[in-house]
């Protein structure tokens, strides 16, 4: 959930202390209890004596631009045959998770390279190649958790990060999961 209220506070509080104009994208609650994007435009209207009276604005519905803008965001972050994070972005969300954590949580680092994977698809062609690609990050995405980072690094390669591990049975565990999907 976004922290939009939040953010929408910081902007009022501005006003109050007599910033001119604001524009803040949010989303709210519409009547039927759904959250959609909003655009909130501000201005402040400044009392004779220079203390800020009064704000006036407006309100834009913005949902179906902001989601088509998330979901093109989203696009370029991920894999476009197996649905996984690229690897640039899987780093930089492993990056921020180790920066975050500072040190409180384990976490386990898994990178997966399959096999001859080369000489499968020079045998049996690029779709059957693909078709092994997509159901190893399918098996993959039901293995480990939705908190996990999981990225393509590679042609025939999976970076798995998996955050708050307590002990290294956690990832054993997982590891002969994954053992046992690609058999």
């Amino acid at each position: 959930l976004y922290a939009d209220w939040k953010d929408f506070d910081k902007y009022v509080q501005m006003c109050r202390n007599g910033i001119p104009e604001f524009e803040v994208e949010m989303r709210l609650r519409n009547r039927y209890g759904d959250y959609q994007w909003y655009v909130v435009n501000g201005k402040t209207i400044i009392a004779e004596d220079g203390t800020p009276e009064t704000v006036i604005g407006t309100i834009k519905n913005v949902d179906e631009r902001k989601r088509e803008e998330l979901r093109k965001a989203d696009e370029r972050k991920r894999d476009p045959l197996t649905r996984l994070y690229r690897r640039f972005y899987a780093r930089e969300l492993m990056e921020e998770y180790l920066e975050k954590q500072a040190g409180e949580d384990y976490a386990g680092l898994v990178i997966i390279d399959i096999d001859n994977f080369k000489n499968l698809c020079e045998s049996m062609g690029n779709a059957f190649g693909d078709e092994i690609l997509h159901n190893v990050a399918a098996d993959l995405e039901d293995i480990f958790y939705p908190t996990d980072i999981l990225g393509r690094s590679g042609s025939d390669e999976f970076i798995i990060m998996m955050k708050y591990i307590e002990q290294i049975s956690d990832i054993e565990k997982k590891l002969n999961e994954v053992l046992t999907s690609l058999r």
